[in-house]
């Protein structure tokens, strides 16, 4: 009988250990995915660049020994140009003016597309060093240049803002349910139906909520595809998660203080937020930062709201792409997965550097003995 028990044991232990092995297993296969496929395509451009490609034409003025920069051919559009690899201190490329007269100081990786009248489609680094020596002194030179695109600086950007403007309307919201569900509600019906909406809330798919955002802020409220309908719209998606973490740190707080506050004539309103609120910081803490994590990697909801415009946000009127989102949209419609997994792995490491700073403050708050 032991012998078969110990058998039983030996294959349920051995079942559990090849299950939980799996999931790790899972998650090694889908960052080794991700990371095979969009990792070569992370560099400094990448990481600081703009999504976008730009075009423009701008005149520079040459001195006595042309351009003053190294170039090679590249392909580009299907065709081979030449892009610059390097420029002179003294070259007249970083004095460039815009068609427009701003000063527009040309940087590598610029592709230069036509020198003067010369289109430089298929031209050799020989060519190019030939034209180039031909240049007059002292002359006005027309370039058009290409400003490759797929940098996420302005993705990484508009994610920041997303982050801050959901917080913003979520916060005092979550915080004042939280506390009237720890210290003023009362068990009941009323108190049933608030906790049956919190959990509903959470268990809700974000393309649902996508299309409420939709509906009320970009149409009804007729804020358009912005900034500020996205915010809203995630706004709602993290109240039950702020909620649920600040109404257990503010029960965890030793009912000592609290006794000893409103023994001192502290009334209760003066307990909660000079008492309560401050000794449950941390676990407020871990809750905003699991939710922003859950920002992060948000797309659904804010596909519908915020729209999938690659530009800076200059304001919370505009159409602002945030990393998940902008990595759909990729996939999706050009098919480009290596892009798409390069902006999934800067989304997939904010999102651990978040939950393990959220792991961090938990831990520092076991540690002083409040949970």
């Amino acid at each position: 009988m032991k012998s078969k028990r110990k058998k039983q044991d030996v294959v349920f232990r051995s079942l559990m250990i090849f299950c939980a092995g799996l999931v790790i297993v899972f998650l090694g296969l889908v960052l080794g995915y991700i990371i095979v496929q969009g990792a070569g395509l992370i560099d400094k451009h990448f990481l600081t660049g703009d999504f976008d490609a730009e075009t423009k034409y701008v005149n520079i003025v040459t001195g006595g020994d042309g351009l003053l920069a190294d170039v090679d051919v590249i392909t580009y559009d299907k065709s081979d140009y030449i892009a610059i690899t390097k420029i002179n201190k003294n070259s007249p490329l970083r004095d460039a003016i815009s068609t427009d007269g701003q000063l527009y100081p040309l940087r590598v990786g610029d592709i230069l597309r036509k020198i003067d009248s010369t289109n430089t489609v298929d031209m050799t680094v020989d060519e190019y060093q030939t034209l180039n020596a031909s240049l007059p002194d002292n002359s006005t030179v027309r370039l058009k240049i290409t400003r490759p695109g797929e940098g996420i600086f302005p993705l990484a950007m508009n994610t920041l803002y997303i982050i801050g403007l959901s917080l913003l309307f979520a916060l005092p919201m979550a915080i004042f349910s939280a506390i009237y569900l720890a210290e003023y509600a009362k068990p009941g019906t009323g108190l049933e139906i608030i906790r049956f909406a919190t959990s509903s809330l959470a268990g809700i798919p974000s393309i649902i909520f996508g299309l409420f955002g939709m509906l009320a802020f970009v149409k009804v409220f007729n804020l358009g595809y912005s900034l500020l309908a996205g915010a809203l719209t995630l706004s709602i998606v993290l109240l039950p998660t702020i909620i649920g973490q600040t109404e257990e740190a503010i029960k965890r707080v030793p009912l000592t203080l609290k006794e000893g506050s409103l023994a001192l004539g502290a009334t209760k309103l003066q307990t909660i937020f000079k008492i309560m609120l401050p000794n449950s910081i941390s676990g407020i803490l871990v809750g905003v930062l699991l939710g922003v994590g859950r920002i992060v990697a948000e797309s659904a909801a804010l596909l519908l709201t915020a729209g999938t415009a690659a530009a800076l946000a200059t304001n919370v009127y505009k159409s602002a792409s945030t990393l998940t989102v902008k990595a759909y949209a990729v996939a999706k419609e050009t098919g480009n997965v290596k892009l798409a997994s390069a902006i999934g792995l800067v989304a997939i490491v904010l999102i651990i550097i978040v939950n393990a700073f959220a792991k961090i403050v938990e831990r520092f708050d076991k540690m002083k003995g409040k949970i």
